[in-house]
């Protein structure tokens, strides 16, 4: 049996790692599978199994992130996707139905702890 995964995905390397290691001592039993491109996280999120939920940026290049939730939502209807943005004021209630985004957290280190509990949350509903 292959381990559950979380995908996150932002452009910037260095938000990446740090998101990347609060979630990995976080969920121990999973694994934490980054991406700076967002083209190629939308590629693994259809070919992968097993994914647990989508971390995503808002703001990138060639994809943002309610692009890649939309994509996501395809392959995966049923895939919670978390947004961390600087730009919450951009997120209506429509654009997060639409893309499929369950919640948008503001990036600072009180909104991860935010995260980490909506992430555990789905973790126990699943148990």
């Amino acid at each position: 049996m292959s381990k559950r995964k979380i995908i996150i995905v932002d452009d910037n390397p260095d938000v990446l790692e740090i998101l990347k290691e609060k979630l990995g001592d976080h969920f121990k039993d999973m694994e934490i599978v980054d991406f700076v491109d967002p083209e190629q996280a939308a590629i693994a999120i259809e070919n992968e199994k097993d994914i647990e939920a989508l971390v995503t940026d808002l703001k990138m290049p060639k994809l943002d992130g309610r692009e890649l939730a939309k994509k996501a939502q395809k392959s995966k209807p049923d895939l919670p996707v978390f947004l961390r943005t600087g730009y919450s004021d951009e997120m209506t209630d429509k654009d997060m139905k639409d893309s499929g985004i369950q919640n948008v957290v503001s990036k600072d280190d009180k909104t991860d702890t935010i995260l980490m509990d909506l992430l555990s949350s789905l973790k126990k509903e699943e148990s």
